[in-house]
């Protein structure tokens, strides 16, 4: 009996831990854990049918981008919060407490990790890595590369300009017909005007429409292209970031299991498919205008422009802005949607980060909530916010080390074309935490 009584211990604690379990293998990016071959060995008729089994049949390429977004979603983790308490450890148990609550440091992992995954299959993409992608259905410049629409059938056209030309005479008929009520009528002459006015504006070229809804790029992502939407004689071209492309492959892929059965309507589970929404989003909804110049001697006479995602440390800042504004929330009666806790918080928009439980506080270690603590941390002593030691070390007070390091000094350049420096030593004193 005991081997039986064993066994079914285990088995209980494995069905325990499987949802846990599935929100780890993406956020840790474990390779035996990240491995599709193990992923894909699904034999049953109701798990083959899944997205993530059908990703594994038709799109086996991916799986490694998906790893390596994962990563690099840890890694920019740990750079937003890395003068923080809590600076997001890649320490495999001080992880898997974290996201077995549902506080603000989980939203922003869920977030970042669907992101993460999102920005790179998006890249893969745009460097031709993946065969299966190719630019973006949306793209700007597709009126302008021979996209031509579908010509009528001379039949139909005659039929639409009569049925057209019809509706105006018996809208002038009417017209004449009352007109000692002109106060009556539907649209009166000034009212039809701007109706006109406003037709010529909604059927303006995607140019011109675009131009000032345009997110600009910022400094250091337009490489050789120019900053935000150029001014005289360009136009929309290139080859758009198929964002559309990375966003359905990590919603699939990481959503799939929450949005069928019980799990469904679990809170934890709505709260989680919030955040995964909110980290694709801060992809999608902030493509930059990337443009190149054309011309004679780099004279820069005509330019193209064309949108790609931007940079991910970019994003990360997004991010990190959302979770200092990140709202706690409860279940709604329909299971479907959250709403503040306090009354005086607008609702969550979907961009939003949103938590259930307050932060624990990450002082010091405590195997429940999964904190480290921050003995031994390296703190800042010359300023007051979150970075320095009177707030990193909790009030503990920290100890100063110095130590003797080599580094260059004095460089010369010298004509042509070398760089002399001299070694010198330099006392550097390093602060931490008690």
């Amino acid at each position: 009996m005991a081997p039986s009584s064993l066994l079914l211990c285990l088995l209980l604690l494995c069905l325990s831990l499987c949802h846990l379990a599935h929100a780890l293998w993406w956020s840790l990016g474990h390779r035996p854990v990240m491995d599709h071959s193990r992923i894909c060995r699904k034999r049953s008729r109701r798990l083959a049918k899944d997205p993530q089994s059908v990703i594994c049949r038709q799109e086996p390429p991916v799986f490694p981008f998906i790893l390596e977004g994962s990563h690099k979603a840890l890694r920019e983790c740990q750079s937003q919060f890395s003068s923080h308490r809590w600076n997001c450890s890649d320490n495999r148990r001080s992880l898997k407490k974290v996201l077995s609550r549902d506080t603000p440091e989980t939203a922003f992992l869920n977030a970042v990790v669907s992101a993460g995954v999102t920005h790179e299959i998006t890249a893969a993409c745009s460097r031709g890595d993946l065969l299966q992608c190719s630019c973006s259905r949306n793209s700007l410049g597709s009126t302008q590369l021979g996209t031509r629409r579908r010509k009528r059938p001379r039949k139909e056209r005659l039929n639409r300009i009569e049925n057209r030309s019809r509706s105006r005479e018996r809208y002038e008929g009417r017209k004449k017909k009352r007109g000692r009520r002109r106060q009556n009528i539907r649209f009166s002459e000034e009212r039809w005007n701007e109706r006109e006015n406003w037709r010529e504006n909604t059927h303006q070229t995607p140019q011109a429409r675009e131009t000032h809804n345009f997110p600009a790029v910022s400094e250091g992502e337009a490489g050789d292209g120019v900053s935000g939407v150029p001014e005289g004689e360009w136009h929309w071209s290139g080859c758009d970031d198929n964002v559309g492309f990375g966003y359905r492959i990590a919603r699939d892929f990481m959503d799939w299991r929450y949005l069928q059965g019980r799990e469904s309507q679990d809170i934890r589970s709505i709260v989680m498919l919030w955040n995964n929404e909110a980290g694709r989003r801060a992809v999608r909804n902030n493509l930059v205008a990337h443009c190149k110049c054309h011309g004679l001697s780099g004279s820069c006479t005509h330019r193209t422009c064309w949108r790609r995602i931007p940079n991910f440390r970019n994003v990360g800042r997004h991010l990190k802005d959302k979770f200092n504004a990140a709202t706690k929330v409860m279940g709604s009666n329909d299971g479907r949607t959250v709403f503040p806790t306090a009354t005086n918080v607008r609702p969550p928009k979907k961009q939003d980060l949103v938590y259930l439980e307050d932060s624990p506080n990450f002082c010091s270690p405590n195997k429940k909530t999964g904190s480290l603590g921050t003995k031994g941390r390296v703190c800042n002593t010359s300023t007051y916010d979150l970075s320095g030691c009177e707030l990193l070390c909790c009030g503990r007070g920290f100890t100063q080390e110095e130590r003797w390091v080599e580094e260059n000094c004095r460089c010369r350049f010298k004509y042509c074309c070398e760089v002399t420096c001299e070694t010198c030593r330099v006392k550097r004193v390093t602060a931490r935490c008690r």
